[in-house]
């Protein structure tokens, strides 16, 4: 779900922060998620990942 909150903070940072109060989801992880690249942002939330 982090990802769907990463892409909301690139439409808007307040209906993502708005979002991730709403779902109980990592603000800050999101908020470093919308920072990656697609690419990284699809490798970052794959299951399994381990940074």
């Amino acid at each position: 779900m982090s990802n769907i909150a990463a892409h909301c903070f690139l439409a808007d940072p307040d209906y993502g922060s708005q979002i991730c109060k709403s779902m109980g989801l990592d603000e800050a992880k999101a908020k470093e998620l919308s920072r990656l690249s697609h690419v990284d942002l699809i490798a970052a939330t794959k299951a399994g990942y381990v940074p």
